[in-house]
């Protein structure tokens, strides 16, 4: 039996990423808390400003996850990416002993040189020490990306 199942994500699994991304971006480092927001008042602004952005990239862009072996609706780790370009990818914290395997699991075919990252992965930096040099750091390719696809 293998650890964990691979797959596609289904539009059933949104609600669920969604909560994932905002709960994991907003507990990182990477998010930018205001000094005098509270943890509820800083996820809520997260919600807000991003709900809508991560949705639209779930909806559109490849998301693969790895899941229960028995229940693939049990989802353990996600990465959003496309063509050149890595959104998110994150390992629920109960599996930190398999996170840098699972990282690979998902992230396993993305290039070293090339790829446009729209968020900070604490998961891949945490496993890793830094997003590999040949990829950028680019935080307004989502609204490029919806903009593209309005016109």
């Amino acid at each position: 039996m293998t650890r964990w199942t691979l797959r596609d994500a289904t539009p059933a699994d949104h609600d669920g990423l969604v909560f994932l991304w905002l709960e994991s971006f907003a507990r990182s480092k990477f998010s930018q808390r205001a000094a005098i927001e509270t943890m509820r008042e800083h996820k809520a602004r997260i919600w807000t400003e991003l709900h809508g952005v991560v949705r639209w990239l779930l909806e559109r862009e490849r998301v693969l996850v790895l899941c229960d072996p028995q229940n693939a609706g049990i989802i353990w780790a996600f990465a959003c990416s496309g063509a050149g370009r890595l959104h998110y990818v994150m390992v629920k914290d109960r599996f930190v002993d398999w996170r840098e395997e699972m990282l690979l699991a998902l992230l396993g075919a993305m290039p070293l040189d090339g790829v446009a990252y729209s968020f900070q992965s604490a998961d891949y930096i945490e496993v890793f020490g830094a997003m590999p040099s040949g990829w950028r750091f680019d935080p307004h390719l989502p609204a490029r990306l919806i903009l593209e696809a309005a016109a």
